[in-house]
C-alpha cells in the first residue's frame, strides 16, 4: 500500500467526521431539510469504498460519506464494510486474519456485499 492510498483512506474517514462537526454549526439535527449520507460512497452504482464511489457521492450531492476502516494482519488499514472480504468466486476471508497481499490475491465481489 502506498502512502498516497493511505492518506486517501484517512481523508475519506475525515470527511465523515467533518460532516458531523459541520452539522453542529449549521443547525445539526434541528435542520428541516434532509442531509443524505452516502453509505460506502455511491455504492449502489460504483464499487463500494473506492475513491470513485466517494467522489461520485459528493458530485451527486451527498452531505457526507460513511465507511469502515479495518486493519489487516500486517497492520495495513483498509476500507471494508464487513469484517470479511467477499471475493468474486464466492469465498471470503476475515480482514484481521490476513495480510494485504493475501486479500489482494483474488478479484473482489462488486457492489453490495452485506
Amino acid at each position: 500500500m502506498t502512502i498516497q492510498l493511505f492518506f486517501k483512506m484517512v481523508a475519506a474517514s475525515l470527511m465523515s467526521i467533518l460532516t458531523l462537526i459541520g452539522g453542529l454549526f449549521t443547525g445539526g439535527p434541528a435542520r428541516k431539510e434532509p442531509c443524505m449520507i452516502a453509505h460506502r460512497g455511491y455504492s449502489g452504482i460504483y464499487q463500494q469504498n473506492t475513491e470513485l464511489a466517494f467522489r461520485k457521492a459528493a458530485k451527486h450531492g451527498s452531505g457526507g460519506a460513511e465507511t469502515d476502516v479495518r486493519m489487516t494482519a500486517d497492520g495495513v488499514p483498509v476500507l471494508n464494510h464487513n469484517a470479511d472480504v467477499d471475493f468474486a468466486d464466492g469465498t471470503f476471508l476475515p480482514v484481521t486474519g490476513h495480510t494485504l497481499a493475501e486479500l489482494r490475491a483474488k478479484p473482489l465481489l462488486n457492489g453490495e456485499s452485506d
